[in-house]
């Protein structure tokens, strides 16, 4: 009798000691797998992500492609310039410790999830084919990092930038938005970079005068007369100007466009004429912009210079 109690402590005794140590080295936590196949398998299962698959195997032990942990918990997912395809799957939001999503540089199509992972910091999914607009950032509240920037996202922002204490840095650039900015831009009280450009915004730029920012792009749009408090922030046009054959040619952004209009330009520098040098920094008249606007518009374009 005692010889069998015995053995039954012990075999209960190691298998409590195995489920611990399978816990405390390798096992990645079940939600995060799951989500990871979901995504793998969302993107067509490609060769590239090495590691990867959808049966067994374990992400953090195993060191998947792309996937760093902590402990038992994915934290970062870096998959940038890989060549992949596909769409993302639907559950992101159930990654709880993410911290950065990078998936940048690649072929990824469909609709952004609706909601992403939630405590994430840094989030990259430009130069994709994302084509949606139905944005859910509002959890986001750790959001440091947002850049959406070279994909066809069309339509209006949406204001879904309220309760984002931390965003510093934000990229939209060479999408298809359209519309007024949201006023709940107003509320990001951290942001220093925003880039709007090649977009097809409206309406006024006037909420953005009491933000912290360092950099701003917003050219190729249509918003209103710039106020004279952000002019200084705004990079210095890429203009130049060519007589050939009594046609005018603009370099503007990323195309080349003919037969333009005259315009007046310092033809030293190349800066439209009344533009001034405050605090060693050019600041454009404020007529500047909608002024090549309208230019621009009577243009016939000739190329585009942007590539993938």
């Amino acid at each position: 009798m005692a010889t069998k109690l015995y053995l039954r402590i012990s075999i209960t005794t190691y298998l409590i000691s195995a489920v611990l140590f399978l816990q405390a080295f390798a096992l990645t936590d079940p939600s995060d797998v799951t989500v990871l196949r979901d995504m793998y398998m969302s993107l067509n299962q490609p060769p590239q992500l090495v590691g990867w698959n959808l049966r067994g195997g374990d992400p953090c032990e195993e060191a998947w492609k792309g996937i760093s942990c902590s402990g038992s918990s994915v934290i970062t997912i870096k998959l940038n310039g890989l060549d992949l395809s596909g769409s993302l799957g639907g559950n992101l939001f159930n990654l709880l410790h993410l911290k950065q999503l990078d998936l940048s540089h690649n072929y990824i199509e469909g609709e952004i999830p609706l909601s992403l992972p939630p405590n994430a910091t840094h989030i990259d999914l430009s130069f994709n084919n994302f084509n949606n607009n139905n944005l859910s950032l509002e959890s986001m509240k750790y959001l440091e990092h947002l850049n959406l920037s070279h994909n066809s996202i069309s339509g209006p922002l949406g204001n879904v930038f309220t309760g984002f204490p931390n965003l510093k840095q934000m990229d939209l650039s060479h999408n298809n938005f359209t519309g007024d900015l949201p006023s709940s831009f107003e509320t990001l009280s951290n942001l220093n970079q925003l880039f709007l450009q090649r977009n097809g915004f409206t309406g006024s730029v006037g909420i953005l005068v009491h933000l912290p920012l360092h950099d701003l792009d917003i050219h190729m749009n249509y918003f209103n007369a710039v106020p004279s408090a952000l002019l200084h922030l705004l990079p210095k046009p890429k203009l130049r100007v060519f007589n050939v054959a009594k046609r005018a040619e603009l370099k503007f952004g990323s195309s080349i466009y003919r037969n333009c209009p005259p315009f007046p330009m310092d033809e030293e520098n190349l800066w439209p004429v009344g533009t001034k040098i405050v605090n060693g920094r050019p600041v454009v008249p404020e007529s500047y912009y909608s002024q090549m606007q309208a230019r621009k518009a009577k243009c016939e374009i000739q190329s585009s210079l942007i590539t993938r």
